[in-house]
C-alpha cells in the first residue's frame, strides 16, 4: 500500500471534525470514490482553461461525487452511523 497525503480546505475538515467521523470512515469512503472515479472513465487528463494544467475533470467533479452519492446513499448512511 502507497502514501497518498490530500490536504482538504480548512472549514471541510473542520466539518468532518465537527461531525466526528473517523479516519476509517474518510478512509473509505475516499477509496471507494476514486475506484468509481478510475472505472467510470473520467480519470483521463484534459486541459484545464486557464493554466493547461491537466484536470481530470475538466471543470468540476460535482457531477461525478453527486453520481457516486446518489449510486451509494445507503453505503454512505451506514458509514455515517459506524
Amino acid at each position: 500500500m502507497q502514501t497518498l497525503t490530500i490536504e482538504l480546505p480548512e472549514p471541510l475538515a473542520e466539518e468532518i471534525y465537527d461531525r466526528n467521523i473517523s479516519n476509517e470512515q474518510v478512509y473509505s469512503f475516499i477509496v471507494q470514490a476514486v475506484e468509481l472515479w478510475l472505472r467510470s472513465g473520467l480519470a483521463t487528463p484534459q486541459e484545464s482553461e486557464n493554466n493547461g494544467v491537466p484536470s481530470r475533470f475538466g471543470k468540476s467533479a460535482v457531477p461525478f461525487v453527486e453520481q457516486l452519492i446518489n449510486e451509494n446513499r445507503e453505503l454512505f448512511e451506514r458509514l455515517a452511523r459506524l
